[in-house]
């Protein structure tokens, strides 16, 4: 199998895409009652506005250890959805350390003996990773329960 149709189809939708949006942007930099959410325009104007004053508001030190933490959690799940040891036979090194965690006799009860490696990961994985790190994040920023739960709630699709 030849990558090269794959590298020119590659290359044709990427062109065809910037050309699009570019020229769709000109458009609406001309005559800005041409775009798609114009009639939202108020309403996203007052949503972002940032109060006088407060032009400077630094992140707190919670908030920067959240977004440490959402970072390192598309970290994992990166790491976890990339087969490496197809790209490499050598590359193991997920592998080798699950088999060893799973053999430490606490640990091993603890996670489960049939705990996936980071490379074979799919969406039952990803799924607790989430829900995982969106726990580890409110004990960080020491949100209540109760907020949490509406939070997550909140952001739960309905349909």
């Amino acid at each position: 199998m030849t990558l090269m149709p794959r590298f020119i189809l590659l290359i044709l939708v990427v062109g065809v895409s910037i050309w699009y949006t570019y020229h769709y942007a000109s458009k609406i930099e001309k005559d800005p009652t041409k775009s798609l959410l114009y009639n939202q325009r108020d309403e996203d104007r007052k949503r972002f506005t940032i109060p006088s004053g407060e032009e400077n508001i630094q992140m707190t030190g919670r908030q920067k250890a959240v977004l440490w933490l959402f970072g390192l959690t598309f970290v994992l799940m990166i790491a976890g959805l990339v087969p490496w040891d197809t790209i490499n036979s050598k590359w193991t090194i997920f592998n080798n350390f699950t088999k060893w965690l799973t053999n430490v006799p606490f640990l091993g009860n603890l996670v489960g003996h049939d705990i996936v490696p980071l490379g074979s990961w799919y969406f039952s994985e990803i799924t607790m990773l989430f829900l995982f790190m969106s726990i580890v994040v409110m004990f960080v920023y020491h949100m209540k329960e109760s907020d949490f739960i509406d939070a997550l709630w909140a952001g739960w699709p309905t349909s």
